[in-house]
């Protein structure tokens, strides 16, 4: 098929990403054109996808000069643009000289329907600005031959969506002596392919060195030759491939120059013969060529512009030889009367998770250059209306079910000059197997050499071709080896640039020729330099009185990520799951949330080339409307210690009523190591087993309630030690001011008995620690200085020493004082506190008297010994003056202390119990 030979002949693989839709094509997409251009001609429209900036679409439409409305039959459902130009040129090439339009954003829906109406319609106008510079022409390039030498080049592209040539026509010119003398020139139209140009120079010397330039030109302007040398030489005594050529005797050829090509399957190398003047039975010699597999196809120079092109004659019957030991002789090349050339090709691709066929249909330039086709079939059953897309046209559609030989597709070809014709085309292949099993990128590929590995097919047909490329996913990047393999392969070296960090895709294709009827099989990785720090707190408001409000986070530590903040109804982030997409920014506003929810958000930092950070989760969902806050749990119950994993964690109910419960497990007290969400539901326990040996796992537990403010955390005084062999020992005091005027103190603590001990400090504003808890300090020190306290507030502290690795955490270390910010005046104690000295069932009241000081609270200790060291416990805190106590243990004596506390004034001493209550003791 020329479509192989001619994107081989320039060494570009020009496939497009068609899409993968498996949608059911029920929509035909209307619209009008405004051509106001001032230009007459064809008017060409492609259908792009909506900010897909400048990946093409591949439906379009040409229609004739004067018609103002366009139907484009087969989109799917989706959004888009189209776009138009007006083919004053006649090439059906979209050149920059031409005018242009492109519609406003839409949304198509199955039945036609474009949202917003008639946004679908478009005008034409002169392209902005007119008068446009032109652009040298890109990666020239220069291949010498036996007396000539081979010049391609990239065009320049531009416009909108990219399609555009920026030139009208490009001028050749060539000289011997650095251009003191022309010896030719000529200009070519800038419509043969629309981004690459080539162009033969023949009747050269060999071993001369010529010079070339290669200038764009729009109107009367020139751009900035690009210049290139190359020196044509005889055959270097490499192999010959010889032959005679037929040409059809309805064709007028004779007499025009014609050039015959070896190339390369993997479409890198290639070797040629001009012949100036062409005559049936003309026998043709390809020299010097390399061993290898090549294909053997020619043209007739019908047009004279000196390059492969529509209006040119090709050979419909392309062989392939292998060129190894010896000369190629005997090929007949055959030039027949040409007619519309389509194609149907099937691929089979294996992903990392499914599969799928592929059935592409190709429309190929012969004598007249499409423009675009009316494809009906069974992958097409609904009919498509295929657009242009340079010399040849292009499109591709998954199918549900496998291709058949016997299946017949029928193409509607509409052509530039005006002209139309209906040809069919079936597949010629669809294969199953063979398919590589498995794709290793050997190392890790970020610089040269390494390794490309993978499980060959043990049942490829002979003659099959395998095929290595790397797409960057999500960067651009692109390479394959230069020359293809044979289909038991297993590995090749790696010799492209260093990829930099980045997510890839590998794939590893067989195909019964160069890209055509292939299986294939795809595997991702990932160049990765690091992990991205996780962002260091995450603020939610605990209640909002209308939904709108404002989430914000401290940055990561990473420079130059994108935070993804995500946002649920539940603190597991399982229901009602949305992710926002906050880029560089450290705040999301939100707005529009549901009344009577609680909404809940997390946020990590991402970075090309990193793995994503972990998440920062906001300690509160944000009620709405906030109208209440939830009771805490009263207790958590945590075992100091556990055998061997299995235990439990239980906690008291929530005096809301209708409220679930959230239950944390992190491996520190601060709750910022492996922090995760072991339990949310209606229960009061949480059961455990086989948590992995030589840890210490710590736990909260808050109530939730939807429309209302999160309770506060919950937290026990020490974690779970697995296995749990030994106490640590708590330290041995702990000093902290009664006052301060500025908010600026030390907090100090006496050493722990046990060595090599962290010492966590934790800070409350009451001294049941149920509000404002925070972790002031974790370290091996033994004090540290707290600044920035507000005032009128009063601080409380608590120091325990921990040394994990499966050992019990100490019990808490409580002064009998919080801070006062500022301490003015110390607030009265209770005269007496009243405690029976029996209880026969585990519940006892205890009761005290009031402080002398107004609207104070009260806080009452409960501890197992009188020295308050053991079983240390808030029994209440609150404005009563009793408190009921129940579920005390038979057997043990609980002994009480109170003080009353007031903001901003020194804590009360604390007032003993003159006895303990023995539980199950005589009456």
């Amino acid at each position: 098929m020329k479509r192989v030979r001619y994107l081989l002949m320039m060494g570009v693989w020009v496939l497009m990403a068609m899409g993968l839709a498996t949608t059911t094509f029920a929509a035909t997409l209307n619209g009008t054109v405004t051509n106001s251009s001032g230009q007459a001609g064809r008017v060409y429209l492609r259908v792009f996808w909506a900010g897909d900036v400048p990946a093409p679409g591949h439906w379009g439409r040409s229609i004739m000069n004067g018609v103002t409305s366009y139907s484009i039959r087969g989109v799917p459902a989706g959004n888009y643009v189209v776009a138009g130009f007006v083919d004053k040129n006649g090439d059906g090439i979209p050149n920059i000289s031409e005018g242009v339009g492109v519609s406003a954003s839409f949304a198509l829906a199955n039945d036609g329907t474009v949202t917003p109406a008639g946004s679908s319609d478009l005008t034409l106008y002169p392209q902005n600005p007119p008068a446009v510079v032109p652009q040298t022409p890109a990666f020239p390039g220069a291949m010498p031959l036996d007396g000539g030498a081979l010049l391609m080049w990239e065009s320049p592209l531009g416009g909108p969506y990219g399609i555009f040539v920026m030139a009208d026509s490009y001028k050749v010119e060539w000289s011997a002596n650095d251009f003191a003398t022309v010896l030719g020139s000529k200009t070519v139209t800038a419509g043969n392919g629309k981004d690459y140009g080539v162009f033969f120079v023949p009747n050269l010397d060999n071993g001369t060195t010529y010079s070339f330039k290669v200038t764009s030109i729009v109107g009367a302007s020139e751009s900035v030759p690009a210049e290139i040398t190359a020196t044509p030489h005889a055959p270097m005594g490499g192999l010959t491939i010889s032959g005679t050529v037929n040409l059809d005797a309805a064709l007028d050829a004779v007499g025009h120059p014609f050039v015959v090509v070896a190339e390369g399957v993997a479409g890198q190398s290639f070797f040629m013969q001009v012949i100036s003047s062409i005559t049936n039975g003309a026998a043709f010699s390809v020299p010097d060529v390399d061993p290898g597999l090549y294909h053997l196809w020619a043209f007739v120079d019908m047009n004279g512009d000196n390059q492969p092109s529509a209006g040119d004659y090709w050979t419909t019957v392309n062989p392939e030889m292998t060129v190894v030991g010896t000369n190629i002789t005997g090929q007949t090349l055959t030039i027949e009367k040409p007619n519309g050339i389509a194609a149907i090709e099937t691929d089979h691709v294996f992903g990392e998770i499914n599969q799928g066929y592929g059935v592409a249909g190709y429309v190929e330039s012969g004598a007249k250059r499409p423009v675009n086709a009316y494809i009906t079939g069974p992958a097409f059953s609904e009919g498509v209306d295929m657009a242009w897309t340079g010399d040849d046209a292009y499109y591709w559609q998954w199918t549900g079910t496998r291709p058949q030989l016997t299946d017949v597709y029928s193409f509607l070809v509409y052509y530039s000059d005006g002209s139309s014709e209906t040809v069919t085309a079936s597949p010629t292949a669809v294969y199953d197997a063979p398919v590589a099993n498995s794709i290793t990128p050997s190392g890790t590929i970020t610089a040269m050499p390494a390794n490309i590995t993978w499980t060959p097919s043990a049942t490829a047909p002979a003659g099959w071709l395998a095929d290595v490329n790397i797409t960057g996913v999500d960067n651009g990047f692109w390479w394959e080896p230069d020359t293809d393999f044979p289909p038991d392969t297993t590995s090749i070296p790696y010799e492209g640039p260093a990829l930099t960090p980045g997510n890839y895709r590998i794939t590893v294709q067989l195909c019964e020729d160069w890209s055509w009827n292939c299986v294939s099989r795809s595997q991702n990785f990932a160049i990765i330099t690091g992990t991205c720090a996780t962002p260091k707190s995450l603020t939610v408001p605990p209640a909002d009185p209308d939904g709108s409000y404002m989430v914000s986070w401290q940055s990561s530590a990473t420079p130059g990520v994108i935070y993804v903040l995500e946002e649920a109804t539940d603190p597991l982030f399982t229901t009602e799951l949305r992710t926002i997409p906050s880029g560089t920014g450290l705040s999301q506003a939100i707005s529009g949330r549901t009344y009577g929810k609680t909404y809940y958000y997390r946020v990590k930092a991402t970075k090309d080339g990193y793995a994503d950070s972990g998440y920062r989760t906001g300690v509160v969902g944000c009620a709405y409307p906030g109208t209440t806050i939830v009771g805490s749990p009263a207790s958590i119950v945590v075992p100091p210690a556990d055998s061997d994993g299995t235990y439990d964690v239980k906690w008291t109910a929530s005096a809301t009523q209708g409220a679930t419960y959230v239950l944390e497990e992190a491996s520190n007290p601060a709750f910022t190591l492996n922090l995760r969400v072991v339990y949310s539901g209606p229960g009061l326990k949480k059961s455990f087993t086989a948590r992995p040996a030589s840890k210490t796992y710590y736990y909260r537990v808050k109530a939730i309630v939807a429309g209302a403010m999160d309770s506060a955390w919950r937290t026990n005084m020490y974690g779970c030690a697995v296995p749990g062999t030994e106490l640590t020992g708590a330290p041995a005091g702990i000093t902290v001011p009664t006052a301060d005027p500025d908010g600026g103190y030390t907090v100090e603590w006496l050493a722990s008995a046990t060595p090599n001990v962290t010492y966590v400090l934790e800070e409350a504003l009451d001294p049941a620690f149920i509000n404002g808890v925070r972790t002031a300090y974790v370290g091996t020190g033994l004090s540290t200085p707290i600044s920035g306290r507000r005032e009128n507030k009063t601080y409380y502290y608590r120091v325990k020493a921990i040394l994990g690795a499966g050992t019990m955490d100490s019990v808490y270390t409580v002064p009998i004082n919080g801070c006062a910010i500022p301490g003015t005046y110390a607030v009265s104690r209770p005269v007496e506190i009243l405690v029976p000295t029996v209880s026969a069932d585990g519940t006892l009241e205890v009761s005290w008297t009031a402080s002398a000081t107004a609207n104070v609270t009260y806080f009452l200790q409960e501890a197992t010994n009188p020295a308050f060291t053991a079983g240390l416990r808030t029994a209440y805190y609150g404005p009563d003056l009793s408190t009921l106590i129940t579920g005390r243990k038979v057997g043990k004596t609980y002994y009480y202390r109170v003080q009353a506390v007031r903001a901003g004034r020194t804590d009360s001493l604390m007032r003993k119990g003159l006895n303990g209550c023995l539980v199950g003791g005589p009456m």
